[in-house]
């Protein structure tokens, strides 16, 4: 099955790595790092600091290369979390 991709930290994920919905069933469109028991792990997070963290871990050769960094950075503003609503 192809991965999905975290409709919050924009990485892939696999049906290992979903996230958990308050019923703790799978979250189809969430990463277990990003959501877990209906909530997000961060919930005050923005947009800046999950820039912050990806660059960080690209620093510290933490599994996230530095392609793979500006890949998710570049679709973050288009993702469920982070997409700006224009139907105010």
């Amino acid at each position: 099955m192809k991965p999905g991709i975290c409709q919050s930290c924009g990485l892939p994920f696999t049906d290992e790595s979903k996230g958990t919905n308050r019923d703790q069933t799978e979250s189809e469109d969430y990463c277990i790092n990003c959501f877990q028991n209906g909530n997000f792990v961060e919930p005050s997070l923005s947009l800046r600091e999950i820039e912050a963290k990806y660059f960080e871990k690209v620093k510290k050769n933490e599994g996230l290369t530095l392609e793979e960094a500006q890949e998710a950075i570049k679709i973050l503003p288009t993702l469920k979390r982070w997409k700006i609503r224009e139907d105010f």
